[in-house]
Parts: structure tokens; C-alpha cells; sequence
């Protein structure tokens, strides 16, 4: 036996409109970063992000490419870790003036107890990583060493 609901065109047009709004909303709100596509180990550069929760505290990273999915490669942050952190604005959004890393630390194992610390290569792909400091959001921008 068939069971037909019928729904007023009134309901099915608000139903359409807030699934549509929800799905804006959702990728308006999505992390983003935009940084230089090639970095000089020791300049600054300005790194703008949007997306993220207006008023959190963020910190930059730069990772090789190399070992993406291990305690693996990455610089320490910036601001250091016993910093708040930069302030993201009440839109979401921030201009960060950051001086790129000329090193990272390269951990042997997935217990990192002692780290060696590595030079950047000339042509080595990064990524330019921004999270907040609690990890509610996090976006990353891909780079190369020149």
C-alpha cells in the first residue's frame, strides 16, 4: 500500500530555501588561506586568512610535503606555543605579517623526544598551515621553497 504526503508548495519552497541557506552558510564559514605560492627561508610575507571563528586565536606552520601523515617535518609555530595567539577579526578574517622559517624539525620516530632540526631545500613543496589554537578549524595553502 502507497502512502502519498502531500505538501503545500509553501512548505516545499521553505524547505528548498533553508537547505540552501544552510548549504551557503556551511561553505562561507570553511577555513581558507591565501599565502605567497613561493617562499624564502627568513623573509616576511603576509598570509590572509577567512572563514575562521571571528574572535579565536590562530598560529601559521610551515610543513614539508614529504610526511604529511607522520610526526614528521614541520617548523615550530608562530606565534610560539605559550602565546594567545593572533587574533582573527569579527568577520573571520586576518592579515598575518609572518616571517618564513629557514628550518623544521625532523622526528625520527612517532615519539618525537628529540627532534633534528633540518634546513628548508631550495624547490621543496610545503604547506602554509593555520589553525586555531583550540583546533576548531584549520586550513592549509600549498607552497615551494625557492
Amino acid at each position: 500500500m502507497k502512502i502519498r504526503v502531500r505538501a503545500p508548495a509553501a512548505t516545499i519552497a521553505m524547505i528548498v530555501a533553508s537547505s540552501a541557506a544552510g548549504v551557503a552558510a556551511s561553505s562561507a564559514a570553511a577555513a581558507d588561506v591565501r599565502a605567497p605560492t613561493r617562499l624564502h627561508p627568513g623573509s616576511v610575507v603576509f598570509v590572509q586568512i577567512r572563514g575562521y571563528p571571528p574572535g579565536s586565536r590562530v598560529r601559521v606552520q610551515l610543513a614539508t610535503r614529504r610526511s604529511l601523515h607522520s610526526n614528521c617535518c614541520v617548523s615550530l609555530t608562530y606565534p610560539r606555543v605559550h602565546t594567545p595567539g593572533i587574533l582573527v577579526n569579527q568577520g573571520g578574517s586576518a592579515t598575518i605579517r609572518w616571517r618564513v622559517p629557514t628550518q623544521y624539525a625532523q622526528c625520527v620516530s612517532s615519539i618525537c623526544t628529540s627532534p633534528e632540526d633540518k634546513r628548508f631545500r631550495r624547490g621543496e613543496r610545503v604547506l602554509v598551515d593555520v589553525a586555531t589554537t583550540d583546533d576548531t578549524a584549520f586550513a592549509d595553502a600549498p607552497a615551494h621553497i625557492t
